[in-house]
């Protein structure tokens, strides 16, 4: 049997990464971290539980969050990963920029 708390615990981490997804959709990537700081107390909390065997419906009802969370996190990987090559994409250009004006300048 599992402990209601450590259900409870799993429904958080989920709701914290469903926060996380809001935010960077928003592109409010403080938001993002700070919120990945908090899911990973609760992350810490659920590590603290011993391991227990669940009953049937409690398994089910973990796997259900446990599935919500990956989607999520997949969903997040993934603005984040479009987000960093905008930042890199941004950073070439910006270089880019950077030596032609050296290069006219120079002269």
């Amino acid at each position: 049997m599992i402990r209601a708390g450590l259900i409870a615990l799993y429904e958080e981490l989920s709701e914290k990464t469903e926060a996380m997804l809001m935010a960077a959709n928003e592109g409010e990537w403080q938001q993002v971290t700070d919120l990945e700081a908090e899911r990973q107390t609760v992350l810490t909390r659920i590590k603290a539980y011993p391991i227990l065997n669940p009953e049937p419906d409690e398994a089910r009802q973990l796997a259900g969050t446990l599935q919500e969370i990956l989607d999520r996190q997949s969903q997040l990987y993934a603005r984040t990963a479009a987000e960093f090559d905008r930042c890199r994409k941004l950073i070439v250009s910006t270089s880019q920029e950077r030596k032609i004006t050296q290069a006219y300048t120079a002269r």
